[in-house]
C-alpha cells in the first residue's frame, strides 16, 4: 500500500465525497464565507466514542462558523 500523508503546509488534496441527503461535496474547499475547513474523519455509527464526539461537535458548529471555520465530519459509513 502507497502511502501519501501530508506534511505541514502542504495543500490538502482535491477529495471529493458524496453529502447525505445528495450533493457533493470538495474536501479541500471550504463552503460559503468560510476562510478554513476541519475534516473529521471518524469510525462510524457503530462507534460510541464517535457518536459522543459528533454530538460535541455539532453543540460547537455556530462557534466554529462564527470563527471562519467550516466543519464536515466522513466516515465510510453507508447512508
Amino acid at each position: 500500500m502507497e502511502s501519501t500523508k501530508l506534511t505541514a503546509g502542504q495543500a490538502f488534496p482535491a477529495i471529493t465525497v458524496n453529502k447525505l441527503g445528495g450533493g457533493e461535496v470538495d474536501l479541500s474547499k471550504p463552503s460559503g464565507p468560510h476562510d478554513w475547513r476541519m475534516v473529521i474523519v471518524y469510525r462510524g455509527k457503530h462507534c460510541p466514542m464517535c457518536t459522543n464526539y459528533l454530538t460535541a461537535l455539532n453543540a460547537l458548529l455556530t462557534d466554529f462558523n462564527a470563527l471562519g471555520v467550516d466543519v464536515v465530519a466522513v466516515s465510510a459509513d453507508s447512508a
